[in-house]
């Protein structure tokens, strides 16, 4: 693994502790947003506050309970990255599942649209009880209308934390494509036929451009003499002539038990005639001479 995947791999776990931080927030930012909804006018009624005061809390109550739907949103959208960013960081680490560019690209690109739709939604939430951040509710040093208004921050570091994992996941689905983009490039590279810059050639001379698939394959013949097919109304010689006749006269072809019988029959055939008639000598003996051969038989020698 390179410094190159190393970073893009820092970048993936740093999205998951976002998705996974997005996810907590939500939940917390959801519990309050019921406990608003259930308890928030009995406790108006329990605490002795103005009429002005007791709109403006009213007001907060109904701008912190619209945005339920889109905090589930960004809880489920967040669930959503988190899962596919861990799958493509697993198939990083390990070698038996690793999988192929074609799926890892569409799980980066479905992780990032999710960020980016959970960014969406908490940034309208946070711009529509915006302005209850700039303006100072009073709480009357009550715990239940302070821990009403956690909310603010809450929303405000879900917009924080939804944009950074949001440009984190861009970041990888763009050097994640890169890199399939990369790897197709030298697929379709790697050819069998030499390219000029293969063969060591430079820049001044040009690649052989191959023959066409019709075009007629190169001959033994000279291409500024005529075709034999243009021969044939020119004179031959008398050579020429007795070759062309014989090949033209049919050949009978004998099968190849034909032919070993023939074989055998000439190699049976004796032959009778003399070798050389008109200078007949006496075969020389090639052995060497024996002495004890020569001896006649009735003579017989002792030896003293």
């Amino acid at each position: 693994m390179g410094a190159g995947m190393k970073v893009v791999m820092g970048l993936r776990f740093l999205a998951l502790s976002a998705a996974l931080a997005i996810v907590g927030l939500g939940v917390w930012s959801k519990l309050i947003m019921h406990d608003v909804k259930i308890r928030g006018d009995a406790v108006l009624r329990k605490i002795q506050l103005d009429e002005l005061e007791s709109q403006q809390w009213r007001a907060f109550f109904v701008a912190a309970t619209n945005g339920t739907t889109r905090t589930w949103i960004s809880i489920a959208a967040a669930s959503i990255a988190f899962v596919t960013c861990l799958l493509v960081v697993i198939s990083q680490c390990l070698r038996r599942l690793a999988m192929p560019g074609c799926v890892r690209v569409p799980l980066e690109l479905l992780s990032t649209c999710a960020m980016v739709t959970a960014f969406g939604c908490t940034l309208s939430f946070a711009l529509s009880i915006f302005d209850y951040t700039r303006m100072e509710i009073n709480t009357t040093n009550s715990a239940e209308l302070n821990m009403f208004t956690i909310i603010l921050p809450l929303s405000r570091g879900l917009v924080v934390t939804t944009g950074a994992g949001s440009f984190i996941l861009i970041a990888t689905t763009v050097a994640a494509m890169l890199q399939g983009c990369m790897h197709a490039s030298a697929k379709e590279s790697c050819a069998f036929e030499p390219t000029a810059s293969g063969l060591g050639m430079g820049h001044e001379y040009q690649a052989i451009v191959p023959l066409p698939a019709g075009s007629r394959p190169p001959t033994i013949y000279d291409p500024r003499k005529p075709l034999p097919k243009q021969l044939d109304g020119m004179p031959q010689t008398e050579e020429e002539s007795n070759l062309a006749e014989e090949i033209a006269q049919p050949k009978r072809a004998d099968s190849a038990m034909s032919q070993s019988i023939e074989y055998s029959i000439d190699m049976e055939k004796e032959e009778t005639w003399p070798l050389n008639l008109e200078n007949s000598e006496q075969v020389r003996i090639i052995r060497p001479s024996r002495p004890w051969s020569e001896i006649k038989k009735g003579s017989v020698g002792h030896a003293l």
